[in-house]
């Protein structure tokens, strides 16, 4: 009679429902993935919904004193007001749409600034528990660039594994031109070593140039110049050896002659295996799009 009673109670299946929740989050942990934090809080309440119901009905149903339900129902209360109090503390965690892949953003506060991260977005209930990129934006379909704004000096960060990553970190300034160093990290970001082995041990870009790395070796500078400039459009950067030296990128677009101009837009990316770059050039009173392609990891394109 008991169990058959048990079995009806609330109680019973709240419990039975932590002690799933329990079990799944910690073998999705293992598989890189955590819960939601909107599918946490649906899960506090819940749970402190079926055994608040349940000994509301228990205290109810019993004939003698209830002194040690009345005490627990308040345990259960003050327990669930306090779990929803810790979690508003934690990060607070919002999907957004990042190019055409969502992704969750995660914000937390310091004493010093906001941090943000981007995890992977799996499903309404789940992320991922990796962090993609620290603090970014895309600019172009392949492009994460950090924010550049008054808390921070990093300008791009990329994360290729668990323990690698690879940066450009802004270190002084002259007029409109950043000075900066590329530096990479082994043990997930705990120490970063300038990796650059030019004499300067720097490089020196105009401050809107997009930066993109394809892969952990592979990776690009497009410099836009200033406007009005004679080296606008003309520094465009390309690394093979994940940044520790840079060559000039060499464009040739068969079939229109000695072009006076064309226009980057987008950064170089894979596609289908092949690195591809798309420009614009004149045809006639419009543009067309061509799509060229690097043999030589990045070192020349050409149609």
């Amino acid at each position: 009679m008991f169990i058959k009673n048990w079995l009806k109670s609330p109680i019973f299946y709240g419990i039975s429902y932590l002690i799933l929740y329990i079990i799944i989050g910690l073998i999705l942990y293992k598989l890189g993935y955590v819960y939601l934090q909107g599918f946490r809080v649906f899960s506090i309440l819940l749970v402190a919904t079926l055994l608040i119901v349940g000994l509301i009905f228990y205290i109810k149903n019993k004939e003698e004193s209830a002194l040690d339900q009345v005490l627990m129902l308040v345990i259960v209360i003050f327990g669930t007001v306090v779990i929803l109090f810790v979690e508003a503390l934690l990060p607070r965690e919002k999907i957004v749409t990042v190019g055409n892949e969502k992704q969750v953003e995660v914000t937390s506060n310091t004493f010093l600034k906001e941090n943000v991260n981007y995890y992977q977005y799996v499903n309404i209930f789940v992320r991922g528990n990796k962090i993609k990129v620290n603090e970014f934006e895309k600019q172009d379909n392949n492009t994460e660039t950090i924010v550049d704004d008054d808390t921070t000096d990093i300008l791009y960060e990329q994360r290729f594994s668990d323990t690698d990553i690879i940066r450009l970190r802004l270190i002084d300034y002259i007029s409109s031109k950043d000075i900066v160093v590329v530096e990479k990290s082994i043990d997930n970001g705990a120490t970063f070593s300038n990796i650059l082995e030019n004499e300067e041990k720097k490089l020196t870009i105009n401050r809107d140039a997009k930066v993109t790395f394809v892969n952990e070796k592979i990776g690009f500078i497009f410099d836009l110049g200033l406007l009005g400039k004679e080296d606008r459009y003309k520094k465009f950067l390309v690394t093979t050896d994940g940044g520790e030296s840079f060559s000039d990128v060499s464009i040739t677009i068969n079939g229109y002659g000695d072009l006076d101009y064309y226009y980057i837009n987008y950064l170089p990316r894979f596609k289908k295996d092949k690195l591809v770059l798309t420009v614009s050039v004149p045809d006639g009173n419009d543009l067309k799009d061509i799509e060229l392609v690097s043999n030589d990891n990045g070192l020349t394109f050409s149609n």
